[in-house]
């Protein structure tokens, strides 16, 4: 985690938040890996228009998620004391953990081997050799 973006925050915070990273970096590693290997397919396939409108649709939705965790957990916009305290107490309860609170983390971390074995089969049955 970058020092500097994160030096306005107590250390309590960013040790809850360091440790809410570690948890979750699975989950987040294979999201990315996930959403990798669909951008590859569809390059692959020459359709950069459909590359192009779906991440474009992914990072409107990350962004859309972003500002509704702003806005539910930050409403006032100023991460004062009590709003870090009540941050911390909910990362350590786990109420912010991608495995255990949405539906995304629930999947992949369940079809996390089904997934990883997948992509690769589904590249080379859909990519011609030439």
């Amino acid at each position: 985690m970058p020092a500097a973006r994160f030096q306005h925050l107590s250390a309590r915070t960013r040790s809850a938040y360091a440790a809410w990273e570690a948890r979750n970096d699975g989950v987040i590693q294979l999201a990315l890996r996930w959403m990798t290997r669909l951008k590859d397919l569809l390059d692959a396939h020459g359709v950069a228009r459909s590359r192009r409108e779906f991440v474009e649709g992914r990072n409107a939705m990350i962004i859309d998620e972003a500002h509704a965790f702003r806005d539910r957990y930050v409403p006032d916009g100023i991460a004062d004391a009590a709003t870090c305290t009540a941050a911390a107490a909910r990362i350590d309860a786990r109420a912010l953990d991608l495995d255990a609170r949405t539906e995304s983390g629930r999947v992949l971390t369940s079809q996390e081997a089904t997934v990883t074995a997948a992509m690769p089969a589904a590249a080379a049955a859909e990519v011609p050799d030439d």
